[in-house]
């Protein structure tokens, strides 16, 4: 049974069994164009992203902390050395000794990333040959299709920026600006990769559509775009 709450998220409840004990999960639900902050029984905060979905225990029993990912998250996790806390995304398994990361994993994305902001975190699974250690500003990339995986150094903080109430760019450069904007929409860009790291914009997002923003970006940048379902193409004018 699902339960919909007013802005747009829901919570479901399920019992499995197990040979001891019946266990209660909680299932988190974002539509699309939504998105909500939630406390977890240890108390670890979690965002979920537009149409996500967030599996967890009633109660984290053992010695781990299992949660399972479709779709995008950024956790704030509570402390306990004892009891490791692991987000289940697809393929990969993303096991915490930190505190704040991001994980993308949606069902239809070409790729299953996690972005480390502070402390550290183990990427491993059946796919990963060697565990994966991230330090803060790394971002881990799984290629679905191949599945090859890499990890780059980045600003982690712009994979978070989907969170915020509004973003606020001030002579940013159009690179930075996608990636913000890529969690902001649930989207992906394509721009030459020259062209976005050269060219600087200063401009604000609150509640405005991809269209209002293109639009608006259109009139400040030399470019043109287009948008097709869930991706946006832009073009350098000549």
């Amino acid at each position: 049974m699902l339960l919909l709450l007013g802005i747009g998220y829901g919570i479901g409840r399920w019992e499995k069994s197990s040979d001891q004990d019946d266990i209660v999960y909680n299932r988190l639900l974002t539509a699309e164009g939504s998105k909500g902050r939630f406390i977890l029984p240890d108390g670890s905060v979690v965002w979920l992203n537009s149409e996500t979905r967030l599996t967890y225990p009633e109660h984290f029993a053992g010695d781990r902390r299992w949660v399972d990912l479709e779709g995008e998250a950024y956790f704030e996790v509570a402390k306990d050395a004892e009891k490791p806390f692991i987000v289940q995304a697809g393929d990969i398994d993303v096991e915490v000794f930190g505190i704040s990361f991001n994980v993308n994993n949606y069902s239809y994305g070409e790729f299953v990333q996690t972005a480390l902001l502070n402390g550290s975190v183990k990427i491993s699974g059946k796919i990963v040959k060697e565990p994966v250690y991230l330090k803060p500003n790394e971002l881990f990339k799984y290629r679905k299709m191949d599945q090859s995986s890499s990890v780059e150094a980045v600003k982690a903080g712009l994979y978070a920026d989907w969170i915020k109430d509004r973003l606020v760019f001030d002579n940013a450069c159009l690179s930075d600006i996608l990636i913000s904007m890529k969690g902001r929409y649930n989207m992906d860009f394509e721009c030459p990769g020259q062209f976005a790291a050269s060219t600087h914009l200063s401009f604000m997002i609150r509640q405005e559509s991809i269209e209002e923003v293109m639009e608006a970006m259109r009139l400040i940048a030399p470019i043109k775009y287009k948008i097709s379902g869930k991706k946006v193409c832009i073009i350098p004018k000549k």
